[in-house]
């Protein structure tokens, strides 16, 4: 899943104040495995079955193809 965020860091000062809503901070994109919750990097979530996994957890879900 992908998550809107707020990573505030407290940075403002007297001589450069905080600028608000038009922060990226205050607007910052986190991405989770829907099955192990874990945080993944931009680009390392995959759409499968409805659910937004993790490489790993995607091999988990996937059937492996069977030798004959």
């Amino acid at each position: 899943m992908v998550r809107e965020e707020n990573d505030c860091c407290g940075c403002a000062t007297p001589g450069y104040p905080c600028i608000g809503e038009s922060c990226n901070l205050r607007h910052a994109k986190h991405y989770y495995c829907d099955c192990c919750k874990s945080e993944v990097s931009e680009g390392e979530l995959y759409d499968y079955d409805g659910e937004q996994l993790c490489e790993d957890c995607l091999l988990e879900k996937v059937p492996k193809v069977k030798e004959i």
